[in-house]
């Protein structure tokens, strides 16, 4: 190839790899309130923006650190401990339009391990990767 077909490829390629990511995920989580006593928790929102139409969300995340108990508000969700979750649409909340905003809250107890600040790593929507927070 030569390096013309080259930049062409590029410049149709990069809207497409940078459709909806974001280089952190402070935009995205607008709640962070976290305590010690009398056991390590967390209370917070996360509200994910909508990029093209649909009719059924899920929200998958990552955190750096395991939940022994966390529950969700305005979402849907089989696990309550671990690292990572999925949360999915009630009922009546999967139709989103872009522009919209999903949003739902958490409240748990982690465990808090080694000195490092309890973060989320990563946040996607339905399968697409939006910001990442993880170190390189």
């Amino acid at each position: 190839m030569d390096s013309s077909t080259i930049l062409v490829i590029c410049l149709i390629c990069l809207p497409l790899m940078q459709a909806g990511t974001t280089q952190t995920c402070e935009q995205i989580v607008t709640k962070w309130t976290l305590w010690t006593e009398p056991s390590p928790g967390l209370a917070a929102t996360l509200k994910v923006p909508v990029t093209q139409e649909v009719t059924a969300w899920g929200v998958s995340f990552t955190f750096n650190k395991e939940f022994s108990n966390l529950d969700f508000f305005n979402g849907v969700t089989e696990d309550h401990a671990g690292h990572s979750f999925n949360v999915t649409n009630e009922d009546w909340s999967g139709n989103k339009h872009t522009g919209d905003l999903i949003s739902f809250s958490m409240l748990g107890d982690y465990k808090q391990g080694n000195e490092e600040d309890l973060v989320i790593t990563d946040i996607g929507l339905n399968g697409i990767i939006l910001c990442t927070n993880q170190r390189k």
